[in-house]
Parts: structure tokens; sequence; C-alpha cells
């Protein structure tokens, strides 16, 4: 049943909700500082810094693709460190030039170690991440960074973010986010001729399109869902948003972009927004407002059976030229995406930038969103 609370109700569900994250905040504080003394790397609490020795691989829960991996061993080597988590969009883009980077340079000197550092707590699960791999066709080294333990020792704040490491261990080069990828082949190919690699007429890939300069200093920026999004201005019902217990949400007359709407019966948690019931037609919806080319949205299915998510655009199906790769036409003529597994599904791609409104909905009690993304390039 929806749960009508009253203002005090209201705000001490939201200070429990505070007082949460607070304590997981200063948790992480207190737990990070002191693990590079595993390490002969740099020193604890140090970081990683362009001309310095970098910091170790350290607290690694899993690998994939190879056997655990330090770099101290890899002393010879040229490494190229990757962090990056499967449900950034901005990650997944970088994937194809690293995949090409490893063909390309792996039987020259090249190991490239993708240090997946999770950002929602489903991308802590080695399936979810070994499926990612798959998808996305990563067969290099990928450390899963679940204690944030070797992000921690790198003292990065970023996905992506890719450091190249030199033969003795030395950082050589550091780049932040996506592109410079020609610029990054340069410096590997620099490493690689220091230590005796024949990188002659390996070509280079070519950075892509960025889109619209002007449009794109308006896009819509990442949407959070549940508490983040709260605390960040991102929820369109603020005045009815409480978290934790089932609410019926209902629109405004008028919808603000840039935010996330709830109509119908959802419950908040701290990292995503959860349909609180199952329904016999698409009843509850999600809404946004948006200024880009492309949308995307992290979905985790919260149980074992898979489900559609209907969407529409500008009140309509969505139409061919502008689908998403993973939105399909169902029986009814709906546009769906079709939900087996926690990921970033693609809902929109068109041609050009412009305003829209996207509306979710979906039958299913599973349905769970965490953050859309949206771009300009013509990646995206």
């Amino acid at each position: 049943m929806p749960v009508k609370l009253t203002e005090r109700q209201r705000l001490l569900a939201l200070i429990g909700v505070v007082a949460a994250i607070v304590a997981v905040v200063v948790a992480l504080m207190v737990t990070s500082p002191g693990k590079a003394r595993e390490t002969d790397s740099a020193a604890s609490g140090s970081g990683a810094q362009v001309g310095k020795l970098a910091p170790e691989i350290i607290g690694i829960s899993a690998w994939l693709n190879a056997q655990p991996l330090m770099l101290k061993d890899l002393r010879g080597k040229v490494v190229l460190v990757d962090f990056w988590t499967y449900t950034c969009v901005n990650c997944v883009r970088t994937l194809p030039y690293l995949t090409e980077w490893h063909k390309r340079y792996a039987d020259r000197g090249l190991v490239i170690v993708g240090v997946h550092t999770p950002e929602f707590d489903f991308e802590r699960d080695v399936k979810n991440v070994e499926a990612a791999a798959r998808r996305y066709g990563v067969t290099y080294p990928v450390a899963l960074d679940n204690a944030r333990g070797t992000w921690d020792n790198y003292r990065t704040q970023y996905w992506p973010r890719k450091f190249l490491v030199d033969s003795k261990g030395i950082i050589r080069y550091d780049h932040i986010g996506e592109g410079r990828y020609e610029a990054t082949e340069s410096q590997i190919k620099k490493l690689l001729a220091e230590i005796g690699a024949n990188v002659n007429g390996m070509g280079s890939v070519k950075d892509p399109n960025p889109g619209p300069l002007v449009a794109a200093q308006n896009v819509t920026p990442e949407l959070y869902a549940g508490a983040r999004g709260y605390f960040q201005a991102q929820i369109g019902n603020v005045d009815q948003y409480t978290p934790i217990q089932p609410v019926d949400y209902t629109l405004p007359a008028a919808l603000r972009s840039n935010v996330i709407y709830m109509s119908g019966l959802w419950k908040a948690g701290e990292e995503g927004l959860y349909h609180a019931r199952g329904t016999d037609g698409y009843v509850d919806e999600i809404v946004v407002k948006y200024f880009a080319r492309s949308a995307n949205l992290v979905i985790q299915p919260q149980g074992d059976h898979p489900f559609d998510v209907r969407i529409t655009f500008d009140g309509k199906p969505l139409p061919e030229h502008i689908r998403g790769k993973d939105v399909v036409v169902d029986a009814a003529g709906d546009t769906v995406v079709r939900v087996r597994e926690a990921r970033l599904y693609n809902l929109v791609s068109a041609p050009e930038i412009g305003a829209h409104e996207l509306r979710l909905s979906a039958k299913s009690k599973d349905f769970a969103i965490f953050a859309f993304t949206f771009g300009t390039g013509e990646q995206d």
C-alpha cells in the first residue's frame, strides 16, 4: 500500500539516510590509509604522480583473464593501468581502444591492467564483471578492486583514468577521461621503443568526432537516482521524496529539465529508485526531460525473472532511426528494453542533439534504476 508520511516522518527518514551515508564515507576514510605498506612501490599515501614510482596494485578480490599480477613483477614491460567500471558509459567508450592496443602491442611488451573499481554495489559481483568483459570483448587482465585498495593507493577520483608505467616502474603518462587516444598510443609506442620493441608501421587509432562543442556545453549531466540524486538536486519530486518507504508519487503540472521524476509507487534507496509493486499494465513511470544526442540508463533487475521496460520518446514509441542498440519492438508495437542483467542500457542514439522527454515503465516489481547518462559525440 502507498505510504502517506507526515513531514516529521519524512524528515526523520531523510536524517537516517544522511547518517548512513556519512557513516560509509567515514568508514572508507578510516580503513583506506596504510595499505601501501603491502608493496615496495610508491610511499604510502603519496598517490600516483608522473615521474614517480607507480603505486602497487593491491587489495584485489579477484582477477579475470590472468593470474594475480603485481607491478614489481612486470619490470621490463610497459604497463597501462586503466581505472574503469562497467556501468560507466565514459569507460565503455574507451574499451574498443584498449582492446585494440592489447591486440597490437601485447606481444611487443605492453601489459594492460583494467582496474575495475565499482561505483554501485552490484558491480562488485564477479559474475557481473565477467559478463561485461565478454560483452565488450575485454581479454586483457582485469583486477576487481572491490575494496578500492588500488583506487585509494593511486589517490584517483575519476573513471576512466589511464596511467602508463615504463619498464622501470615509473609513471610516464596520466590521462583523465575519454579522448586523446592518438596521444596515448603515441606514448605507448615511445615507451615500447625504449625497451627495443619494433613498433614501426603499426598505424594508430584515430580520435572520434567529439560532437558539437557549443551544444555539448548545455548537455544534460549524469543524473543519479536514490539518495545521491536527492542530495545533488536531481530529483524532480523533491517535495514528495521520502527514502526507504514506498511512496505514491504524482507528477507536477510542469516538468523541469535535467531531473528525474517518479509517477506511481516507487521506493528510494541509497543508490537507486526501486519499483515498489508489480502491475498488470504500464502504470508507474520514470520521466526525464533532457538535452543530448544519446541517452543511457543503468538498470539492475532485483530478481531472477527477465522483464521489459517500455520507453516512449516525446510521447511516442522510439522511431527506428534513433533507437539505442538495446531497444527492440515488442508484439504490441511498443519500444522496450529487455532487462536480463545489471548493466548500462543504451536507450537513444539520435543523429542530432536536441531536447526530448523520455518515459520509462515496467510491470515488474524487479525494475530498479541507478543513473542516466547523456552524450553528444558520434560514439554515444
